[in-house]
């Protein structure tokens, strides 16, 4: 999901059971303040057949030449913020069984999800 403004587009996270019909979670993709021109992505998303999901959500402006990156978890349609900073790699998440694993300054993070 995205929403474009002049100079500045954001993205959201929305997490739908399709058997049921019934949406689990819709939110924005990123919780920080946004930034002069901004723009919002999710470079990296893991799922889990419960429903449960992380994900990792970037924030850039060619105004201010910066990207800070979030990762995030929902359980139970509950959004949080696990991690943030500059130094996330985007391309770091990964899901094995109930783990989820992120790169942020060379160090992996972990946390279970629900």
């Amino acid at each position: 999901m995205s929403d474009c403004g002049v100079d500045t587009s954001s993205a959201g996270v929305v997490v739908v059971d399709l058997g049921k019909r019934k949406t689990l979670l819709s939110t924005a993709a990123f919780s920080g303040p946004g930034m002069p021109e901004g723009f919002s992505d999710v470079p990296g998303l893991v799922l889990r057949n419960s429903g449960s999901v992380a994900w990792v959500a970037s924030e850039g402006s060619p105004a201010t030449n910066r990207t800070v990156y979030e990762v995030h978890s929902a359980a139970g349609g509950r959004a949080r913020v696990l991690d943030s900073g500059a130094r996330i790699d985007p391309r770091s998440l990964t899901l094995n069984g109930a783990c989820v694993q992120w790169r942020d300054d060379g160090k992996t993070r972990t946390t279970t999800l629900r």
